[in-house]
């Protein structure tokens, strides 16, 4: 199912959020956790997205069983993939996943050249006028956790998760609401 159904919509140069929906509700409700590592893999052949930083977040997010040497190849892309996302949310999110999810697997390596990336992405980003709060709180989130700290990652998940869905939050589209005066 993955070659022959999934490899050839990731194969799309142009893959866009349609796309990247369809394979999010695929990687949710039908993938086993043995198919989502293929998934995983396959996608570090190709080149990234936005819409296919949604899917790998969506991955991630399910967390699959990582073993030494894939999650060595997702952080390899992620650091040769990472200067094309110096503005993106979803990307830091992306890392902040990483970090936090499979920390048992993050080495001294690991860790050093993520915070390269880290460093090339802030740097770039602040000269690309990065000014949202929530994008800083994001990479200082992804920063506390590369320099070790155990007691703010989550709280910082938790802010900049708020503070996304604040941003990304429309009342009009809010129906709890409808209705009310």
């Amino acid at each position: 199912m993955c070659h022959a159904l999934i490899g050839p919509v990731l194969m799309e140069k142009n893959i866009g959020t349609p796309q990247a929906e369809l394979l999010n509700r695929l990687i949710e409700g039908c993938l086993d956790s043995h198919y989502r590592l293929l998934l995983l893999q396959m996608i570090f052949k190709i080149a990234w997205s936005e819409a296919v930083l949604s899917i790998i977040h969506s991955l991630l997010d399910s967390k699959p069983d990582l073993n030494e040497e894939v999650f060595t190849q997702l952080t390899e892309q992620l650091v040769s993939q990472g200067p094309q996302f110096t503005k993106s949310v979803k990307f830091a999110k992306m890392m902040l996943t990483v970090l936090t999810k499979y920390s048992s697997h993050v080495t001294a390596a690991h860790k050093h050249s993520l915070s390269d990336c880290l460093i090339v992405a802030t740097r770039e980003g602040r000269a690309a006028k990065m000014s949202k709060v929530s994008r800083d709180t994001l990479y200082e989130a992804v920063r506390e956790v590369l320099q070790g700290s155990v007691a703010k990652p989550r709280k910082f998940t938790e802010t900049v998760e708020l503070q996304i869905s604040l941003k990304n939050y429309d009342p009009q589209k809010d129906k709890r609401f409808s209705g009310t005066v």
